[in-house]
């Protein structure tokens, strides 16, 4: 019994070291997440990130790039202008989605596979990435990202502020979300380790005020602002005043002529005796009074108006 327990021991500490490494040997990895940051002058920045990802031995189509769309003072940023390409300039795949409150793009081709390196060149704009504070002007920006499932080597990025415009204080992050461990921040910040899964690069950039300005909205595009940030109050009054004005046209009933006189015709041209025979099986006193004004409009019989105040006089 104790070479039993023994022997499965062995083989459960076995299948679990060759698990391992065969993960360690076909883990996909980013090998250089290299990015170049242009600040211009609209407190937007053109972005461009070089990723050189390796499968590792898998088949893979390609990869999710996920990009969060609020800026360092909360702003929601557009995400606009993108494209992918590779080395050589030639377009990759790729589809813009939703996930959760990021914009994801998912790159690669459904229906072709590959095995190996593979390089992505991301191009994009996100306008409200800068921010104004109390001394400088800064950008603050998350570099990576921190949602890669797998480790990244290498992270990099280069900064270029507007024409004119010095650094003033810098600073570079690396680690899970919130993490405050520094990295290389000099001309080129780059990462000091590999990024383990979950973790990003992140840097920050202060630079005088003046060089960048908020953009002049628009009426449409401050409607839009104001309708984006408060459309949980907004929706719902539209949508009342839609319904209002629908109401008001449409909806309310018809005005009526005052008094409602009551008109009909007798099916077959019955009398109102025979009528009220049909429909009380009986004749009251209004019965007869009804016949003898039928009788009288038919020309049967004739009414006379006394002057009498009684009716025996």
């Amino acid at each position: 019994m104790q070479n039993i327990k023994t022997t499965l021991k062995i083989f459960t500490i076995s299948l679990g070291l060759f698990f391992a490494l065969s993960s360690q040997v076909s883990a996909e990895v980013i090998k250089s997440f290299d990015a170049q940051i242009v600040v211009n002058t609209d407190a937007s920045v053109s972005v461009t990130e070089t990723i050189v990802y390796d499968s590792e031995g898998l088949s893979k189509h390609g990869i999710f790039r996920d990009i969060t769309p609020r800026s360092s003072e909360g702003k929601l940023m557009s995400i606009a202008d993108i494209s992918v390409t590779d080395l050589s300039g030639n377009p990759h795949m790729w589809e813009r989605q939703k996930n959760n409150k990021d914009i994801r793009l998912k790159i690669g081709d459904p229906d072709i596979t590959f095995e190996g390196e593979k390089t992505y060149i991301i191009a994009y704009t996100a306008t409200n990435a800068g921010a104004h504070l109390e001394e400088v002007d800064e950008i603050y920006w998350n570099v990576t990202g921190s949602a890669w499932p797998m480790v990244i080597q290498e992270a990099s990025a280069t900064v270029v502020l507007p024409e004119g415009a010095g650094t003033i204080r810098q600073a570079c992050y690396q680690g899970p979300k919130g993490s405050t461990e520094g990295c290389a921040a000099a001309t080129v910040f780059s990462s000091s380790r590999p990024l383990e899964v979950g973790e990003g690069l992140t840097i920050a950039v202060g630079f005088p005020r003046g060089f960048v300005h908020e953009p002049v909205l628009t009426p449409a595009d401050k409607v839009r602002a104001f309708f984006t940030k408060f459309w949980p109050i907004t929706l719902p009054l539209i949508v009342f005043v839609y319904m209002l004005q629908k109401w008001y046209r449409k909806g309310r009933d018809a005005k009526g002529s005052g008094v409602v006189i009551a008109q009909y015709e007798v099916i077959d041209n019955l009398t109102p005796l025979e009528t009220a025979m049909i429909i009380n099986q009986t004749i009251k006193v209004r019965d007869l009074v009804a016949e003898v004004l039928y009788l009288a409009t038919k020309g049967y019989i004739s009414i006379t108006r006394t002057e009498g105040k009684s009716f025996l006089t």
